[in-house]
């Protein structure tokens, strides 16, 4: 599975495509490390994953665009909480 989102300060559009190419998408919350501690980027994210993939195949890929996300330290709390779905070894902020 490829789990794709787009995220500003006020909304996140993820998608997800499965192996068999089914889509789903939902809208959530936006993920700004800016205005959202470490808690409330988690518990959009354990919502947001859910709901896209409610057969839980494994997320092979993730591509994140994210409004915010310009140094290290504000890119690092986001990759740990998508870490939990889908392990990676580089981060582009």
């Amino acid at each position: 599975m490829i789990l794709i989102a787009e995220s500003g300060a006020t909304k996140t559009d993820w998608c997800s495509v499965s192996k068999d190419g089914t889509l789903r998408r939902i809208r959530t919350k936006g993920l700004s490390p800016i205005t959202l501690s470490y808690e409330g980027m988690k518990e959009i994210a354990s919502v947001a994953v859910p709901s896209v993939n409610p057969s839980g195949e494994s997320v092979a890929e993730i591509f994140f665009y994210g409004a915010g996300f310009v140094s290290e330290s504000l890119t690092a709390p986001l990759r740990e909480i998508l870490g939990m779905w889908c392990p990676f070894e580089g981060f582009l902020a």
